[in-house]
């Protein structure tokens, strides 16, 4: 996000803080580009546009977490556009029912007769709205159009979590949300939709690159969490397991009188680290930002870690001892400093997503049926 997207907010001081985060978030998205391109890999970033209306119900988040709306599986990428449903939603009570069979903002103003386009600008101030159905065309349609020049097919699907997918060659393991753990019915929708893949489905309740990590084969990095009881030796026989307990110092924080009130505020939500007693920051982003912000207080940002390859890691938080441990794999880990990291609640995974595969789908596990 420009830091002169800012420009609206009226008191100097807290205008200056927002400018300030996007700065250093903007510095730190480009030394994560720069290490990318060092260890071989060609980068592209969403667009932005500085015209972001700013009336509360489309201060839209910025495009920084592409992968909690798109996945690459094989040659076919996977994306859920949000646009599109906030036009389907938007107009679920209009009175008339055919406009039901356009499928997006776009298809509606370029078929719909005069008269419902007119009805639409008077009834619901549309020419206002406009960006909102457009915000993710604008953002990512440049990326879009690079992935089908690779030769490859974009989809949208509702389903494309790529947060909660990890892909291991043949095998694909997808997650579950608090909303829709119906794993039976899950089996049943990846099972007709990847047919050529053994699919998964683990209870891991969230996003399952929060959870574990494949940093190579044979070897997995997971959350050291007694709650959570993932049988890795079911899913991944044979593989090492590394575990490594929550690394977030907001958990650590929340539990110290002098930081209670600050999470209590956030509702656990986000951070700013050094502001925890400026009320008028906590304000403006609980008033103004809802949803911008995650829930940073539950992610586990040592194990979303962004594989470039078996011997290549990226992260954002720093981890000493498991750093140590992978370095004895031959691994070398990259440590990326993001400003903010605590208010983005985004790991070097989650601000990332593969665009074009390379090489032959291997089979890991191949006693598997």
């Amino acid at each position: 996000m420009p830091p002169e997207y800012f420009h609206w907010i009226k008191q100097p001081r807290l205008r200056s803080l927002l400018e300030r985060m996007a700065i250093d978030t903007d510095n730190g998205l480009n030394l994560l580009v720069k290490k990318l391109q060092e260890l071989g890999v060609h980068v592209l970033r969403p667009n932005v546009n500085i015209q972001y209306p700013v009336h509360e119900k489309n201060r839209f988040a910025p495009p920084l977490q592409p992968r909690n709306t798109m996945m690459m599986v094989g040659n076919k990428f996977y994306y859920r556009n949000t646009s599109n449903e906030r036009w389907k939603k938007y107009y679920a009570d209009i009175a008339d029912p055919s406009w039901n069979r356009y499928n997006s903002v776009h298809d509606f103003l370029a078929h719909a007769p005069a008269a419902q386009t007119n009805e639409a600008y008077d009834q619901f101030n549309l020419a206002e709205e406009m960006y909102s159905f457009t915000h993710d065309h604008d953002s990512y349609g440049d990326i879009l159009d690079f992935v089908k020049q690779q030769g490859n097919q974009t989809i949208e699907w509702e389903m494309s979590e790529g947060a909660l997918l990890n892909r291991i060659g043949q095998d694909l393991y997808f997650g579950t949300m608090p909303a829709n753990r119906d794993l039976p019915k899950l089996q049943t929708i990846y099972d007709a939709e990847f047919p050529n893949y053994r699919n998964h489905v683990i209870d891991s309740i969230g996003h399952t690159d929060g959870i574990f990590c494949a940093v190579r084969p044979g070897l997995i990095v997971a959350y050291d969490d007694p709650e959570l009881t993932i049988d890795y030796g079911r899913y991944f026989p044979g593989w090492e397991v590394i575990y490594v307990p929550n690394n977030n110092p907001m958990a650590e924080y929340n539990k110290q009188k002098e930081y209670k009130e600050f999470f209590q505020k956030t509702k656990n939500r986000w951070w700013w680290p050094g502001h925890e007693n400026d009320n008028e920051l906590v304000d403006l982003v609980e008033n103004n930002f809802d949803s911008w912000i995650g829930s940073s207080g539950e992610s586990v940002f040592d194990v979303n870690m962004l594989v470039v390859d078996t011997k290549n890691v990226i992260t954002l938080l720093k981890n000493d001892q498991l750093n140590s441990k992978l370095e004895k794999y031959g691994i070398t880990v990259h440590m990326i400093d993001i400003s903010q990291m605590y208010f983005w609640d985004g790991g070097a995974h989650c601000i990332t997503t593969d665009l074009d595969r390379v090489g032959q789908q291997q089979n890991y596990f191949p006693n598997r049926i």
